[in-house]
């Protein structure tokens, strides 16, 4: 009985063991999970900025463009104004092309978060995998202890059952010592009639 308690408390404990460490295995799992997809969101979210702002400064310098070829067209305007209007729009121009270079700086930028953050999904899927490599072999070594914890109940109980099957053994061997002792007598009385 106290080996059997004592290998229930083992197996409990161990249970428990295990129960913890996959449930810190499993949280440390999904939290790796949030992060891939966070990274992700705030990945498709400065791309969409990205496209949005580079569609306005295309259209921006596009506007400027047809500005100066209208202005460069007309001719019914004193020389001097039309040349101060088309100064104005070129310095607009050059402005708006300094702010396009800036964005292309940050372009490149969002390009290298990207690509950092690439680096960052691929190390934390690898994690997840090696995660989920963990927790099954924590499974596989939970299921192999239950099989031994099984034998080794089943070989305590054989063993109890033992000194039941010695005793039923010697009553037996006690009957047959028996028997043979009456057919032993009925044959010598057999004999001892025949010779009368």
């Amino acid at each position: 009985m106290r080996l059997e308690a004592a290998r229930a408390d083992l197996s409990k404990r161990r249970r428990l063991e295990q129960e913890g460490t996959l449930a810190k295995r499993e949280a440390q799992l999904e939290a790796k999970r949030k992060l891939v997809e966070k990274a992700r969101a705030e990945l498709a979210e400065a791309q969409r900025a990205q496209r949005m702002q580079r569609r306005k400064q295309a259209q921006e310098i596009a506007n400027l463009e047809d500005s100066v070829r209208s202005a460069e067209e007309k001719r019914s305007v004193p020389l001097s104004e039309e040349e101060k209007e088309i100064q104005g729009l070129r310095n607009e121009l050059q402005t708006l092309t300094e702010e396009n270079q800036s964005m292309f700086e940050a372009v490149k930028w969002v390009r290298e978060e990207e690509a950092n953050a690439k680096n960052d999904i691929e190390a934390a899927e690898a994690d997840v995998i090696h995660l989920q490599d963990a927790l099954r072999d924590a499974q596989e070594e939970t299921l192999a202890i239950q099989r031994k914890l099984a034998l080794l109940t089943k070989s305590h109980q054989e063993l109890e059952a033992l000194p039941s099957l010695r005793t039923e053994k010697a009553a037996t061997v006690a009957g047959v010592s028996l028997l043979e002792d009456e057919v032993a007598r009925q044959d010598e009385a057999t004999n001892g009639a025949r010779h009368l």
